[in-house]
């Protein structure tokens, strides 16, 4: 019997808590087990933030977030450093893989400093 009363084999808790089963044989024998399920939010990309070569992908939540620009490589952090210009997809997954997010086609522009420092000089 479980303790919420119920008499199955399995149930479906839709409540992060403490839940336990005692399972007893035919010969009157018993065991309990115990299990403490605790919710897991789905990551919620808010933006991605650009500092010259480097970009930071932010989160409206909290939790433990890996991070990637591809899908495919996750790192622990949000900061990707030393990027090309193009186009990526940034992705924050949950890292036991329970919730993805993505933020789709994310247009990553860098500007050499050359063609900033001759523009610069062209207008003075």
């Amino acid at each position: 019997m479980w303790n919420t009363k119920e008499t199955t084999k399995e149930i479906i808790v839709v409540s992060p808590g403490t839940y336990s089963v005692i399972v007893t044989t035919e010969n009157g024998c018993s065991a309990t087990k115990t299990i403490q399920l605790s919710q897991i939010d789905n990551p919620v990309i808010d933006r991605a933030v650009s500092d010259h070569w480097d970009l930071t992908i932010l989160t409206l939540n909290s939790g433990d977030f890996e991070y990637s620009l591809d899908g495919l490589i996750y790192q622990g952090t949000p900061f990707f450093e030393n990027l090309r210009g193009g186009a990526y997809n940034a992705f924050v997954m949950e890292k036991s893989g329970c919730g993805v997010a993505d933020l789709t086609t994310l247009l990553y522009i860098t500007v050499i400093q050359y063609f900033i420092s001759l523009f610069q000089n062209m207008h003075t």
